[in-house]
């Protein structure tokens, strides 16, 4: 559903949030006095990504139907296409000897990865705002209890723009479904909760958007910053939000992230491309394409036969917690949490043996 009703007046909208409120920089909130990268301050291990909110009302672990949405194209992608392309014609002038056509590609390759390391938090570039449109058309209809979403502002973008128009759903920011993060990539990089929703806010007058945004969850203070997250601890991180979704009140939910990050949430071995969706079953084992056959939840035998997702099910807060302490869920240490019961510590003690 477009804003003002027009796929036309949502575009020109669009333009504006892609380009800044009045066609200077993209919106920053007051990233320059405080939130942005070159004021980070957090040096130790992330926050908890995965807060308890028992106020969003928990509930006992069952299976919840799931629409996941990669966020619409951001400018950092453009640079990333860049960088792609560039290094791809370094191996080809490498191949054919061109050394001096290959050392000027590897210059691009670097300035590319300078830039992406500059753009802080991105918004939409206008095919990215072409790309949500057109998905309000096809997701934004569909009767969704609520709307998790990345508290980044691409994805908060996306998400206005696919149901931006409904006064009948709640968009909450999440931390814990916010992408990987490479040291000194500013793409995803946290900002303060009162920057974000500056800008937020800010997007929502102009585009005279209906839907509500709830940042309760959102650190105040920069987060996710000067820290590389190991793939155990995306891995950890995953497994803890597939177990907060399932203990959520809701039966059908959206959840707007990104490419990585789902990539692992799903279990899948793609991509999703810019602004893709599908529709899983969110269970205690794991996410299940809506298009497979459903797993029986007594006893599946696809669960009992695998210990990594036994593990992942009945003890989600040791599978983090052993992750954490450097040993990714690989089959031997989905044993050793379920032999010990999901104590951490005896895990560890076990893996070391």
């Amino acid at each position: 559903m477009a804003p003002d009703g027009s796929e036309q007046a949502a575009l020109q909208c669009g333009e504006a949030g892609a380009a800044g409120v009045d066609g200077g920089a993209p919106l920053q909130g007051d990233a320059a006095d405080g939130g942005g990268a070159g004021a980070a301050t957090c040096q130790g291990p992330p926050p908890d990504l995965v807060p308890d909110r028992d106020d969003y009302g928990a509930v006992p672990s069952r299976p919840v139907a799931v629409t996941v949405i990669r966020h619409a194209e951001g400018e950092h992608n453009v640079v990333t296409s860049g960088i792609v392309d560039a290094m791809s014609q370094v191996m080809t002038n490498l191949k054919g000897m061109r050394l001096a056509s290959a050392l000027g590609n590897g210059g691009a390759v670097l300035k590319g990865a300078l830039d992406h390391c500059r753009i802080y938090d991105p918004s939409l570039t206008e095919a990215g705002v072409a790309q949500a449109v057109a998905a309000a058309g096809v997701v934004g209809p569909r009767d969704f209890d609520v709307v998790y979403c990345s508290p980044m502002l691409r994805t908060v973008q996306t998400a206005l723009y696919i149901f931006g128009m409904r006064e009948d759903i709640k968009i909450v920011l999440h931390p814990g479904c916010c992408e990987t993060r490479v040291l000194l990539e500013g793409s995803n990089a946290g900002r303060p909760r009162s920057a974000l929703m500056a800008d937020v806010e800010l997007f929502r007058e102009r585009c005279k958007f209906k839907a509500a945004v709830d940042a309760a969850m959102v650190p105040e203070g920069t987060w996710w910053v000067n820290w590389a997250e190991s793939a155990a601890q995306l891995d950890a991180r995953a497994a803890q939000f597939r177990d907060f979704l399932t203990r959520q009140p809701h039966d059908n939910v959206a959840l707007v992230s990104h490419g990585t990050f789902l990539k692992v949430l799903t279990e899948e071995s793609f991509h999703m491309e810019n602004c893709a969706f599908k529709s899983y079953s969110c269970t205690p084992y794991g996410m299940v394409s809506a298009q497979e056959p459903a797993r029986s939840q007594k006893d599946p035998p696809a669960v009992r036969d695998d210990p990594r997702a036994r593990a992942r099910a009945e003890y989600p807060s040791a599978v983090a917690d052993v992750a954490a302490m450097g040993h990714p869920l690989d089959d031997e240490t989905a044993r050793a949490i379920l032999a010990s019961s999901g104590d951490s510590a005896q895990v560890v003690a076990r893996l070391l043996e």
